[in-house]
């Protein structure tokens, strides 16, 4: 991942041939998210045979604020991707980390959420549940991202 002209890029080879794709994003935690699943995604699809050499597949859509997709979605794509290896308490964990986030942003784009706006979701959180739940539910949160 770069960043050139102050938005977020990926960078590969792949078959010998160099690509790029622009993200479109300002660099923020939250982007950076967004941009290293759209990489997970371009390995996936390579390691697969499914690559799409015109990057058409992985560009971003132009969208309006009310298809991006949300903080609650993202994390319930996140959950559903990992549900065949987690134990059922484990989802649970997931779940109820889940309605937080819902409680806490509603519907607000994840790209959308800044690092002050992470931080304060952090805090709240810390004032809802006891500590080591609270590290727990960020734990689940920030997996999503990572």
């Amino acid at each position: 991942m770069q960043v050139f002209k102050e938005r977020l890029r990926l960078v590969w080879s792949y078959l010998g041939k160099r690509y790029y794709l622009y993200i479109g994003l300002p660099d923020s935690t939250v982007n950076r998210m967004v941009a290293e699943q759209k990489a997970r995604q371009t390995e996936l699809d390579m390691a697969s045979d499914n690559s799409d050499p015109s990057l058409k597949k992985y560009k971003p859509q132009s969208v309006s604020k009310k298809k991006q997709i949300t903080a609650v979605a993202l994390s319930q794509q996140y959950t559903d991707y990992k549900a065949a290896e987690l134990y059922q308490r484990s989802l649970e964990k997931y779940n109820a980390a889940q309605t937080y986030l819902r409680r806490y942003f509603k519907d607000k784009p994840a790209s959308a959420i800044s690092e002050r706006e992470a931080k304060q979701f952090t805090d709240w959180l810390a004032q809802k549940l006891a500590p080591i739940t609270a590290k727990e539910r960020l734990t689940l949160v920030k997996a999503c991202w990572a």
